[in-house]
């Protein structure tokens, strides 16, 4: 996979795949998603969090790190416990009113569309599987910032397992 913008952390790259100096912006980069014994950036997550994350997302984030990563239509926030600008544990509560009213309503955000808009992606907590899974939504974010009211825009997939297994994943 490539990534460019700073490129992903180097314990993740695989190779550069231009002349450019590896600080430079245009650089691109090869990397790889990453086994980790211990995620202690998560556990610090989910202790600042209301919601729990459902088990399948839960299982990914704590066994493996990776910058950020488009599967499908969604843009995952990074998953390195660095401290980035698209990392996960960051983004989440990063903007207090928007991370709030989420919260507040049962939306846990985990992603953005891979388009570049702001829409939250989030598991709607309030809706809950026999398996411990929640089911994917795509959120309105102009409403929740201009009115600090939720509007759903659509439903994206059941589970997070189901959305990565619809996308070839094993």
């Amino acid at each position: 996979m490539v990534l460019r913008r700073n490129g992903p952390p180097v314990w993740l790259r695989t190779r550069q795949l231009d002349d450019f100096p590896e600080w430079e912006p245009l650089a691109s980069f090869e990397w790889e998603v990453k086994r980790v014994e211990h995620a202690p950036w998560i556990e610090t997550l989910e202790a600042a969090l209301p919601l729990p994350f459902p088990r399948s997302f839960r299982s990914l984030v704590l066994r493996y790190a990776y910058p950020s990563l488009a599967i499908g239509p969604l843009q995952l926030f990074a998953n390195t416990g660095e401290d980035r600008h698209d990392e996960m544990s960051q983004v989440i509560l990063r903007d207090k009113r928007f991370s709030q009213t989420l919260l507040q309503h049962g939306y846990l955000q985990f992603a953005r569309p891979d388009t570049g808009c702001y829409d939250p992606i989030c598991f709607n907590t309030r809706i809950k599987s026999h398996r411990h899974e929640y089911p994917i939504v795509r959120m309105d974010h102009e409403s929740i910032l201009w009115d600090g009211r939720i509007r759903y825009v659509r439903e994206i997939a059941l589970s997070f397992l189901d959305f990565v297994m619809g996308f070839g994943a094993t």
